[in-house]
């Protein structure tokens, strides 16, 4: 009964998180890419509770966000959508015969390589961090002044940079690892899969037959893609560490 309640809490806790930190963001105006922090906690939460929770925390959070940003017509798509990545990927990572060392290493490599790509091509030079700070707005938000942003400027080279140091992270550590310890690179670019996937079927179909909106799905794969990639790269790093920091707190005990 405690560890239920508890469960809940966590779910809870984290769907709030994953709904507050989509007002966080990155963009550039030059090549329309747009990064929530959403995407973040999300994709970190993906790598330590189950398939059912990740499923909530993600359906359940970006529904909230994407009706408080004023997209409305989107709740529907991010309940289904980000839900099914979440379980997807608690799922997947759960196969411990997925994750040995040949699959973690290429798929850490070919997450790496889809993060220069997206960094290089997307996020790179003049990009804006800000949050937004008056809701309901959607498509309005610039026409109304309801965000709030600080120019940034990120080279193409800082993004190859990293990219050649994860690249050799893996190449030299990752052949090392047992797959109880494998990186969940796999698991990760597959809820990446979905989410573009299902994010173009919905604005192909969905969207155009329910709620009369037209968008550009096929130009909204760049946005979708590069949102996931750097959410599901960023969420690897981090959570990488965060359990390397507890085995070494587990051993000292």
């Amino acid at each position: 009964m405690k560890s239920n309640l508890k469960r809940a809490i966590v779910i809870v806790l984290l769907a709030l998180l994953v709904y507050a930190a989509s007002m966080i963001f990155i963009t550039s105006f030059n090549t329309m890419g747009l990064f929530n922090f959403g995407e973040l906690i999300f994709f970190l939460s993906t790598l330590f509770m189950d398939p059912v929770s990740n499923a909530l925390i993600g359906g359940v959070g970006f529904s909230l966000a994407s009706f408080w940003l004023g997209y409305t017509h989107y709740s529907p798509a991010s309940l289904i959508i980000k839900g099914l990545a979440g379980f997807a990927i608690g799922k997947i990572r759960g196969y411990k015969k997925l994750m040995n060392k040949l699959l973690s290493v290429s798929s850490s490599l070919l997450l790496f390589f889809l993060f220069w790509f997206v960094g290089v091509t997307i996020y790179s030079g003049d990009i804006y961090l800000g949050y937004i700070r008056i809701p309901f707005l959607g498509e309005e938000v610039l026409k109304f002044g309801g965000l709030w942003a600080v120019g940034l400027h990120l080279p193409w080279w800082l993004w190859t940079t990293i990219s050649l140091i994860l690249a050799c992270y893996v190449l030299l550590i990752g052949l090392k690892r047992t797959s109880n310890h494998a990186l969940p690179a796999l698991p990760l670019l597959a809820g990446c899969s979905i989410i573009v996937l299902g994010y173009f079927i919905y604005e192909s179909f969905v969207l155009p037959a329910m709620f009369s909106v037209k968008v550009d799905s096929t130009a909204n794969i760049k946005i979708n893609m590069g949102q996931s990639i750097l959410g599901a790269t960023m969420a690897l790093i981090i959570g990488t560490g965060l359990k390397g920091l507890k085995r070494m707190i587990v051993k000292k005990d």
